[in-house]
């Protein structure tokens, strides 16, 4: 009797998570192991493109002080929020060189 090949990627569902720029997981509810390895495997799903995604795909992820929910946040790709211009001064008008500011 020959096992079937296992699916990988199929056992979360990426595509209505990676739907929005920013969802919250609750251990227990959306997944079951710790919350830094569910972290990391967001981190690649992400990368990796699953859901939908653009390879390459980059999230922030902060854990909760008692473990049990993760806030995640798509950074790039195609639902990432668009970048915001600062109007502070860059360092080399602030006066730093990039030198000076790894102590080189």
């Amino acid at each position: 009797m020959q096992r079937k090949p296992k699916k990988f990627g199929n056992r979360y569902p990426w595509r209505i998570w990676f739907a929005k720029t920013r969802f919250k997981l609750v251990r227990g509810k959306h997944y079951t192991d710790r919350s830094f390895i569910m972290a990391q495997m967001i981190r690649n799903a992400a990368r990796l493109g699953r859901g939908g995604l653009e390879k390459g795909t980059s999230v922030r992820i902060k854990i909760s002080e008692d473990e049990n929910e993760l806030i995640v946040t798509v950074l790039k790709g195609p639902y990432a929020n668009p970048k915001v211009e600062t109007s502070g001064p860059s360092d080399s008008q602030a006066g730093h060189s990039p030198d000076t500011l790894f102590g080189h």
